[in-house]
């Protein structure tokens, strides 16, 4: 199917490259002089100091503190050559304040590793300057009402939970392909695209491309989505949608730790996503399966089977300060004992998302072996504030496999063998947003407890040596807090 592929997107790029010139050549004085009308600019810049103390529960024997700010500041310039092509640039600086050294690259799609990432300074909190996009676009690609858009660029699709752009992590997701997107009526669209997540025939950004780096041959990781979404139904919202990832590098072992994926598999998602607001109700579903195969890299293949689901349902009052209920439920299986073994691969991969969105702000979970729910309540005090306080009851799906940070890295160096224990905390989440200078400026504070499960209290004990995660071993609750400042331009 792959070797299909390429044919496709070589006459893909052959049209776009007539497309182009075709431009250049009709454009004229326009391409020479820069017309001030035909340029934009915006940009942000986004500043959150940081607390957390016993981040690691008692892990390694101690009990850690973090405390930090990281800073995110962004300049987007974009320009049209002429009414049907044009290019953006967003460049982006992330960094921690004082933290100087131990640069990080903005690369593609780059993930937190192990642990739980998002608590700690360095890895997606570290620093580094790059473009986050830089892409090409072109509308009325060959056939009116298709547009393209080709280079480095940001994927946001539905509410995040697959797609996002991920900006809480400082660094964000950034994707290297080609877009299309082409709406077939006022209320239906559709995407496809193609993007590169991993390049094996170039070692460095430096080295010459064409030779084999490492060794591997020209194997690389992909992904291909056909995103669709339709508004025929009134106030209601329908997202079907396949991501199929194939990925050919060579496995060099798998990792129990971090699943996510892997090389040398091929994983097809299909999904669903309802989003409906009838009266004063509204409501999100969404389900999706995962299938495919998964090379393990110890000799063995993981047939994939997995899936997960998410429901937030919730009523706003029609009073003074819209008060909302609501009641949010998400599962996603994992995969047992077979987890890093010859036998089915369950564990649900969570792909790009925006996870600080979901599954409560102190990002200890990910939509990946787990069971969470709970209330929210949220109240606007003023036409430019929200208050918001949500509680969560956190569940391993299942009792053998890793508890996953938002991260989607194992937490703690991942789940004992033989663990029979489910319960990992309850969770209490408080955030207040202030809109300012009418709209321009956004003041986000929050705080988060969490209470300590049986998984995190018995790791580790004599009378539970196969509980929990290794190292733990601490009834201390864990208390997170966060002031965060964004002005827009």
């Amino acid at each position: 199917m792959r070797q299909k592929l390429i044919p496709c997107f070589v006459a893909a790029a052959v049209a776009f490259a007539g497309a182009f010139s075709g431009s250049l050549m009709t454009a004229g004085p326009t391409f020479a002089a820069v017309s001030g009308d035909k340029v934009k600019i915006n940009g942000r810049v986004a500043i959150r100091g940081e607390y957390r103390n016993n981040a690691n529960f008692g892990s390694n024997g101690f009990s850690s503190t973090h405390n930090f700010v990281v800073q995110n500041t962004q300049l987007g310039v974009g320009y049209d050559i002429t009414p049907d092509l044009g290019f953006y640039i967003l460049m982006q600086d992330s960094r921690v304040w004082g933290g100087q050294s131990g640069a990080t690259t903005n690369s593609n799609g780059g993930a937190p590793t192990g642990g739980i990432g998002f608590n700690t300074v360095g890895g997606i909190h570290g620093n580094s300057f790059g473009i986050r996009e830089g892409y090409i676009s072109v509308k009325n690609f060959g056939v009116s009402g298709l547009n393209a858009k080709i280079g480095r660029q940001k994927l946001v699709f539905g509410n995040q939970r697959i797609l996002g752009h991920f900006d809480w992590s400082n660094v964000g997701w950034s994707f290297d392909g080609a877009r299309f997107d082409y709406a077939s009526s006022e209320k239906s669209s559709h995407v496809m695209g193609w993007f590169r997540q991993a390049e094996d025939d170039c070692s460095s950004p430096s080295s010459l491309c064409g030779g084999a780096a490492g060794g591997t041959g020209a194997k690389d990781g992909d992904f291909f989505l056909f995103y669709n979404t339709f508004k025929n139904l009134p106030k209601h919202t329908i997202e079907p949608y396949w991501i199929w990832v194939f990925d050919e590098r060579t496995n060099g072992g798998f990792n129990t730790d971090n699943g996510r994926l892997q090389p040398d598999q091929q994983r097809h998602m299909l999904g669903l996503r309802v989003n409906g607001k009838p009266w004063i109700m509204d409501y999100t579903l969404e389900y999706v399966y995962q299938t495919g195969r998964q090379e393990n890299g110890i000799g063995g293949r993981n047939n994939i089977n997995a899936q997960a689901v998410a429901a937030n349902v919730g009523i706003t009052l029609p009073v003074p300060m819209k008060p909302r209920i609501a009641f949010e439920a998400d599962y996603a299986t994992g995969s047992g004992a077979n987890r890093g073994a010859t036998g089915g691969r369950s564990t649900f991969e969570n792909f790009w998302p925006t996870n600080h969105l979901h599954y409560g702000y102190m990002d200890l979970m990910g939509w990946k072996n787990m069971l969470s729910f709970g209330p929210q309540f949220s109240v606007k005090p003023s036409a430019n504030g929200t208050f918001k306080v949500h509680f969560w009851w956190h569940r391993l799906a299942d009792a053998d496999d890793n508890w996953y940070g938002a991260g989607q890295g194992a937490n703690f160096g991942g789940t004992v063998a033989g663990n029979n224990i489910n319960q990992i905390g309850n969770e209490l989440d408080i955030v207040y947003v202030h809109k300012f200078f009418g709209g321009a400026s956004t003041l986000n504070v929050g705080y988060g407890h969490f209470f300590t499960g049986n998984y995190i209290e018995k790791s580790g004990s004599n009378s539970c040596s196969s509980c929990g995660a290794t190292g733990l071993n601490d009834d201390d609750d864990q208390d997170w807090g966060y002031l965060w400042w964004i002005t827009k331009f």
